[in-house]
């Protein structure tokens, strides 16, 4: 190669520098090393950098355990059926114009207290539809309180306990159904729409 250099200057043509021959052939000296040395030019130099946006998809990505979120255990259980006392509540409605009849013949032994008893569970009945359990379960203790053989006041108490589902409510609603058995009217309906709140409690 600097055989043909050296040639290549001793024929230079006159009027052209010896200067200007040296520069020449080293500039073609140099791009002749980078070509024997395998040097690569352009983007093609870094073959083993990965372009910078082929992981910028991760960024974005959510992580699974913060989008997972673990719903607590009272959400998850199923809420308790709603049930129907018409029937009840008709009879209940009944009985409430009944002692009053007989209350203003004038007052007899309890049976003021008694109807104040059976007013207060329809006060509950109405805050239960309204979707105050709380209301209801305060007021039928008042019925309780008043009139110990309200046998509409230990039903509603019952499902109220079926509904909210305290700590121990199991066993608080059995003792509450036994007493509702006892003191319930032994009307057909009625004692229908008791047996079907001791299917859903699972007290039978």
């Amino acid at each position: 190669m600097r055989s043909r250099i050296r040639s290549a200057t001793s024929t230079v043509a006159p009027g052209i520098s010896s200067a200007a021959v040296l520069l020449s052939a080293s500039f073609a000296v140099a791009v002749i090393s980078a070509m024997s040395a395998g040097c690569a030019v352009g983007p093609e130099a870094r073959p083993d950098r990965a372009p910078p946006y082929e992981d910028s998809h991760r960024i974005a990505e959510p992580s699974r355990r913060e989008s997972s979120r673990v719903e607590p255990s009272h959400a998850r259980q199923a809420r308790p059926a709603a049930l129907d006392f018409r029937q009840t509540g008709a009879a209940l409605d009944d009985e409430i114009d009944r002692r009053a009849s007989d209350l203003a013949s004038g007052p007899i032994g309890n049976r003021a207290a008694e109807l104040a008893s059976l007013r207060l569970v329809a006060s509950a009945r109405d805050l239960l539809d309204s979707g105050s359990p709380d209301g209801a379960r305060e007021a039928l203790e008042r019925a309780v309180s008043l009139y110990g053989r309200n046998g509409y006041a230990y039903l509603w108490l019952a499902y109220v306990e079926h509904l909210q589902r305290r700590p121990h409510w199991e066993n608080r609603a059995a003792t509450l159904l036994a007493d509702a058995r006892r003191d319930l009217p032994s009307a057909r309906k009625v004692r229908a729409e008791l047996e079907e709140l001791e299917h859903a409690i699972g007290a039978r």
